[in-house]
């Protein structure tokens, strides 16, 4: 033991590297150490379904998973609620570590508008087929006297008749005038007054 205590003694150097090498694996468990803490090594969470929730409702439970919501985007999606969470990223049931951010596109918070479409004078299978390609709902039909059966007349919105440009939201419940052709009295009167002007032209 002696030997060694002079053997060191004699040179320095090796006394040097070895109190080199004693600090450095000091230094290197606390630096472990302190990486398993600030990352929170072996905790994780699974993320949770917020889709289809509001705000409020994705916050309270991404808070309580110990997550934050951050929202990225905002797009109009006629299968969700106005205002509710459309997508998020990372995506249910992943594993994540405490604190972790959650990235979500929520839908917006009112119906967007669109200039409505010309139906008038067009079919009502024509009609129906350009309302429901722009989103608008054909609610209910309603048949008036006219001389082209199935033949749009006026389209309603909220009890008002809308003209060609008009903005409306989209996904709006739409009320068609629609034509359902003269009965045999009111062909007869029809003939009848073309007759009278005829004579009276005459």
């Amino acid at each position: 033991m002696s030997k060694i205590i002079d053997f060191f003694r004699r040179h320095r150097i090796f006394k040097h590297i070895c109190l080199i090498v004693a600090v450095s694996v000091v230094l290197l468990t606390v630096v472990f150490y302190w990486l398993g803490v600030y990352t929170r090594h072996g905790e994780r969470e699974v993320v949770p379904e917020v889709r289809s929730l509001s705000l409020d409702e994705a916050v309270r439970s991404l808070e309580a998973h110990r997550m934050t919501m951050v929202v990225t985007d905002s797009i109009y999606n006629r299968n969700y609620a106005l205002g509710s969470v459309v997508e998020q990223d990372p995506k249910p049931g992943e594993f994540v570590k405490p604190g972790r951010r959650i990235y979500v596109v929520v839908n917006a918070a009112t119906h967007p508008t669109v200039p409505f479409p010309t139906v008038v004078d067009m079919s009502l299978r024509q009609a129906k087929a350009l309302l429901e390609g722009a989103e608008f709902v054909v609610k209910d039909i309603v048949y008036k006297p006219s001389e082209y059966k199935d033949l749009v007349l006026s389209a309603q919105y909220n009890g008002k008749v809308i003209r060609e440009g008009d903005r409306i939201p989209v996904g709006s419940s739409i009320t068609l005038c629609v034509g359902k052709g003269l009965e045999a009295g009111d062909e007869q009167q029809d003939e009848l007054g073309s007759e009278i002007e005829n004579r009276i032209q005459f």
